[in-house]
């Protein structure tokens, strides 16, 4: 589970389409892990910057996407657990 929780806080950004938390990093080293095969940001910095905003209200942990009605509330219950934007 602490792996889902990105370790540096610094340059934390969502993905625009389904909303994960990362840092720069881990969208440049391995991709979204929801969306990379729609948009793929592996190893593309560019395409982070583009597909990625740093402008979000908050964060909510998701453990089980599936069985969490928060999760379902906030349209990310068919996603992989993480860290989501709160809007």
């Amino acid at each position: 589970m602490a792996s889902l929780v990105p370790k540096d806080k610094r340059q934390l950004r969502a993905c625009l389409i389904c909303g994960i938390v990362l840092n720069h990093h881990t969208f440049r080293d391995s991709g979204c892990p929801n969306c990379e095969g729609l948009v793929r940001m592996r190893g593309m910095n560019d395409v982070v910057t583009e597909c990625t905003s740093s402008t979000f209200d908050g964060l909510m942990a998701v453990f089980n996407p599936s069985k969490s009605w928060v999760a379902k509330y906030a349209h990310v219950n068919t996603t992989k657990p993480g860290m989501y934007a709160a809007h």
